[in-house]
């Protein structure tokens, strides 16, 4: 028995994301693990130095996010 049904037939990110990354972690839907996941409106709260490093190619991280 499997024990991640639907992994198996996922054709994208969101679909993997949705049939495992967010249940494995305890979030209800991809969408509840991407808002809890993202750095948007959260950098600037930083109040000490900090380094950020990004390809310019990254998928996942596109280059004009980070200022």
């Amino acid at each position: 028995r499997r024990a991640w049904p639907g992994v198996a037939r996922v054709r994208s990110v969101r679909q993997f994301d949705a049939a495992f990354t967010a249940r494995h972690f305890g979030f209800a839907s991809a969408e509840a693990y991407y808002a809890a996941a993202t750095l948007r409106g959260r950098l600037g709260a930083v109040r000490v130095p900090l380094l950020c490093l990004q390809a310019a190619d990254d998928p996942f991280q596109p280059a004009g996010v980070l200022p």
